[in-house]
């Protein structure tokens, strides 16, 4: 597992902060959830512990 800091102007951390009290979810796990969402619509192939490597064949 990797850490990175991030830094987020003072209003993208309140949006993101407002929808994760609304999914019940940390700002953490709403961070990994939207990221995750991204690689998927990227064409990447993404399982609960992560990604594999490279795109997704599309058939």
């Amino acid at each position: 597992m990797k850490t990175f800091p991030i830094s987020l102007d003072d209003a993208l951390h309140k949006s993101i902060k407002l929808a994760s009290v609304q999914s019940e979810k940390t700002i953490h796990e709403w961070i990994i959830s939207a990221i995750k969402y991204e690689l998927k619509n990227e064409g990447f192939e993404v399982n609960e512990k992560g990604t594999e490597y490279g795109n997704a064949s599309k058939d």
